[in-house]
């Protein structure tokens, strides 16, 4: 009985043998020929994948969706494929190379995002096109650069099943992911991180604005309302200048302080509802001639459910300069001889048409000159020799009364080309009562007479608000 069993279990052996060896040989012929493994068109171009963004604050993700596309296959083949893709992380600097974004991709960091399912997806018996899909997800968000970020993922697809060949041409994804990660900053109340303050100094004393206003923002609103604080960092001074070219000296101590050195963001909002406040408290400590700057900047706060600091906006810069204004801020009639003008030249920025600045010097106070509607509007003077000036006298324009000059910057010069800031005039609109017979002279002295060749009439406001117009200039020696 023993043998009889033994002989049917050998002769099933041998009836099977030829079915398995048939079985394998089919395997070893599948027909792989013209077979390719390959990535879809993009959205956004051949082979970009543009997403949902992320939103995210510092290792919660508050918003995000899976960026994914599936795999394709150049025909239906006769068993499941199986397609493996990774992440290439080195493939983001061919992206900037060849698409140029306006500002560069953030490095993508090892780890950030990952691919689900080990990057493999499967293409079904008979058909061209994976079930599932390759997604991309963040995996990390502490790696994540603060602020607002658009992130490029570089898909390649590596491997294929059965030795089937991946595409040369269409092996390549990217997927362009924006990122918000929350990050608060600091800027200007017109939204700059610089600030620049510009005191003068007449007759020895410095006056000017004592008071800077900035504001706390957020990159992105959230639920949850924010208090921040900020302080001063002298020690940013040296690097600014290094990386700018500049010479600034830190501001002086006991001249400034934080008159209020926090803000608070109300929940759902993006802009703080107060201000940070600076006080300059002591304007004497400021040296006519030099320039300051004084590096402002959210403090650290680590704490895991605060928006971290934005890199590009995590300090504001006030700079800060003196300059000695040798301007008599009463606009007092210089007294002296009246220069002449046989010699001299004038040249506009811009004259409106019909209204050449020639006209300034043709010894009627009937026609001008004016520019046109954008300011500042310069004119310089050539005396033709290097002349002592006391100050001058100047005829408004009595063709159109509202282009005239309110506040004015006056610069001197040797050669026409370096220029010194002599001061600001800061004067009245033109009095309706006057006429070109009987005119509103306006007049500029100089606190000290000023030897030089040049001389620059830069208008920075009007009356009109855009026109600037003189009749007659005249110099007093």
């Amino acid at each position: 009985m023993k043998f009889n069993l033994s002989i049917h279990h050998l002769y099933l052996t041998y009836l099977f043998i030829p079915i398995l060896i048939a079985s394998c040989r089919k395997n070893d012929h599948l027909n792989t020929k013209d077979l390719l493994a390959y990535v879809p068109a993009g959205n956004s171009a051949y082979n970009i994948l543009a997403v949902d963004s992320i939103k995210v604050l510092r290792s919660t993700i508050l918003a995000a969706k899976d960026a994914g596309f599936p795999v394709l296959l150049s025909r239906a083949f006769e068993r499941n494929v199986e397609v493996t893709a990774r992440i290439d992380a080195s493939l983001v600097a061919q992206y900037d190379s060849i698409y140029k974004p306006a500002v560069p991709s953030p490095v993508l960091s090892p780890g950030t995002f990952r691919i689900v399912n080990n990057g493999k997806v499967t293409i079904k018996t008979g058909q061209t096109q994976s079930g599932d899909s390759v997604l991309v997800q963040l995996a990390d968000p502490t790696k994540l650069k603060a602020g607002t970020n658009n992130y490029v993922v570089p898909v390649v697809l590596t491997t294929a099943s059965d030795g089937i060949l991946v595409s040369g041409t269409r092996q390549i994804m990217f997927v362009k992911i924006p990122v918000s990660s929350v990050a608060t900053s600091i800027t200007s109340l017109a939204g700059k991180n610089v600030v620049s303050i510009l005191l003068q100094s007449v007759n020895g004393v410095t006056s000017g604005a004592s008071m800077v206003y900035l504001q706390g923002r957020l990159n992105l609103a959230i639920n949850r309302a924010l208090t921040a604080n900020v302080q001063a960092n002298g020690a940013l001074v040296s690097s600014y200048n290094e990386v700018n070219g500049t010479r600034y000296q830190v501001f002086p101590s006991g001249s400034y302080q934080l008159a209020k050195a926090s803000f608070n963001i109300p929940a759902g909002q993006a802009i703080s509802s107060d201000s940070i406040q600076l006080e300059l408290t002591d304007l004497s400590k400021f040296t006519p001639g030099a320039n300051y700057l004084l590096p402002l900047e959210l403090a650290a706060d680590n704490q895991p459910d605060t928006p971290p600091a934005d890199s590009a906006g995590r300090v504001v810069y006030v700079t800060l300069g003196v300059f000695v204004n040798n301007i008599d801020p009463t606009n007092a009639r210089p007294t002296g001889i009246t220069a002449n003008r046989s010699s001299w030249q004038v040249s506009a920025g811009a004259s409106l048409g019909g209204y050449d600045v020639t006209r300034i010097l043709d010894d009627n106070n009937a026609t001008s000159w004016h520019s046109d509607i954008n300011l500042p509007a310069w004119v310089v003077l050539n005396m033709g020799h290097v002349s002592t000036i006391k100050g001058f006298s100047i005829v408004p324009s009595y063709q159109y009364l509202p282009g005239d000059f309110i506040n004015m910057e006056i610069f001197s010069s040797n050669d026409g080309k370096e220029w010194k800031l002599e001061g600001r005039y800061s004067g009245t609109r033109t009095s309706n009562r006057s006429s070109a017979s009987s005119p509103d002279v306006k007049y500029v002295r100089f606190l000290s007479p000023v030897t030089a060749s040049y001389f620059k009439f830069n208008i920075i406001k009007t009356s009109a608000g855009g026109y600037a117009g003189m009749a007659e200039l005249h110099a007093i020696e």
